[in-house]
């Protein structure tokens, strides 16, 4: 639920910011909040520790470029 929860954190970033963070991914990441909040018939617990593997020291360190205003523009 703490995926959920910091996806759910960026939805109340402006949607300037969002595109600028995560572009037109960020409408695969919601989808991926929406799953897991609703518990849309099972989540695919491999589907989740993959991201956290893989995605999350990427969303992890844009967040941080934006909060330092090293953001790419």
């Amino acid at each position: 639920m703490r995926l959920a929860a910091a996806i759910e954190a960026v939805s109340q970033c402006s949607e300037d910011c969002r595109m600028r963070m995560f572009g037109e991914n960020w409408v695969l990441m919601w989808a991926t909040r929406n799953r897991i909040a609703h518990g849309y018939a099972f989540v695919d617990l491999s589907i989740i520790e993959s991201t956290v593997a893989e995605d999350l020291p990427l969303f992890e360190a844009r967040l941080q470029r934006e909060i330092e205003g090293d953001a790419p523009n």
